[in-house]
């Protein structure tokens, strides 16, 4: 019986003074990475909100027949959200692209396969002419948020079904 006791004694200690060893051996890792800020400090008399930069606007998936001779989809809303505007500005917006090669009108759809329509941008519910400002706005003090839409429009060429990815730049002439 003493000998057992002696031995689970010395077993203790054994397990002990290594787990002590293993615990002195573990040596801290670490890793890294970076983060990158991007911004901008423009002279324009309001400031742009993160959310109203680089924006996507999901058009869904629209029927190639609704599309044909003309036709429309739905309107999906966007906005711009300024800030911090003072009293008495006012802002033209202007949309760029790549036009559609059969209504300059019309912002081409870029990338992908779709073709026989175009990217019809609204204001007010009315038409914008790609590259053309629209009417000068008056903004309030303070926030001021600028909504537009944006539809496919059928350009009347044969309507082709596949994806489409375009982008418009817009640009921003304050008063």
């Amino acid at each position: 019986m003493k000998m057992n006791i002696i031995a689970l004694a010395l077993g203790m200690g054994m397990a002990a003074f290594s787990g002590a060893s293993v615990a002195a051996d573990v040596t801290p890792t670490t890793d890294s990475t970076h983060v990158h800020f991007i911004g901008s400090i423009t002279n324009a008399p309001c400031s742009m909100t993160k959310d109203s930069l680089e924006q996507k606007v999901p058009m869904g998936s629209i029927a190639a027949h609704v599309l044909v001779n003309g036709g429309t989809s739905d309107a999906v809303p966007f906005h711009f959200d300024l800030t911090d505007c003072p009293v008495g500005s006012s802002v033209a917006v202007t949309f760029g692209g790549a036009s559609d090669s059969a209504d300059v009108k019309l912002l081409a759809l870029g990338s992908g396969k779709a073709s026989g329509a175009g990217i019809q941008i609204l204001a007010d519910g009315k038409p914008v002419t790609l590259g053309m400002a629209t009417t000068q706005q008056n903004l309030s003090e303070g926030d001021n948020t600028l909504t537009f839409s944006a539809q496919l429009k059928g350009d009347n060429a044969t309507v082709n079904p596949g994806d489409f990815d375009a982008v418009s730049d817009v640009t921003f002439t304050y008063q």
